[in-house]
C-alpha cells in the first residue's frame, strides 16, 4: 500500500468522472480527491507529485512534460508509439491480438478487454520499480 511507504495517492477526474472517483476513494487508504482544476492546475498538481499514474490520455503527456516520472496504464492504443517520452517511465499493457485498435469501442468483446485485463498488482509492480530508483523520483 502506499500510504505505509509515506505517500499520498491524489485522484482527480474531468466533467462527469467525479462519481467514479469518489467510489475509488473509497477503495484507497487515505485518497485526496481534487476536481474541477483546469489545465494548467492539473500541471502544478502533478510537477509537485512523486510519481504519476494514469491511463493513456493527455494527463499521463503532462506529468512527462513536467518532469514527473509515470506509471501508464495503456489499453487498446499503441504504447510503444504513444508512451511518455524524455520521462521515467513505465508502460502496463496486457498483449492482445486485436492491439493497437482502430477506435474507442472493443471490435472483439462487449468490453474492452485490453485495459480491463490489467490488474492493481501489475499497476503496483509498475510504481515499486520506478519507487525503487531514487534517483529517478
Amino acid at each position: 500500500c502506499l500510504a505505509r511507504r509515506g505517500l499520498t495517492m491524489v485522484l482527480t477526474a474531468g466533467p462527469g468522472e467525479e462519481s467514479w472517483v469518489s467510489e475509488a476513494a473509497r477503495e484507497i487508504e487515505g485518497a485526496v480527491i481534487v476536481l474541477g482544476l483546469r489545465i494548467p492546475e492539473l500541471a502544478e498538481l502533478i510537477r509537485g507529485a512523486r510519481l504519476y499514474i494514469g491511463n493513456d490520455s493527455g494527463p499521463v503527456h503532462l506529468a512527462a512534460a513536467v518532469g514527473t516520472p509515470v506509471v501508464a496504464i495503456w489499453g487498446s492504443s499503441d504504447s510503444r508509439r504513444w508512451r511518455p517520452w524524455n520521462i521515467d517511465h513505465r508502460v502496463v499493457q496486457n498483449p492482445f491480438e486485436c492491439n493497437p485498435c482502430p477506435g474507442y469501442r472493443c471490435l472483439v468483446a462487449d468490453s474492452p478487454l485490453c485495459i480491463e485485463s490489467v490488474t492493481v498488482e501489475q499497476v503496483y509492480a509498475a510504481v515499486e520499480e520506478l519507487l525503487a530508483n531514487p534517483a529517478q523520483l
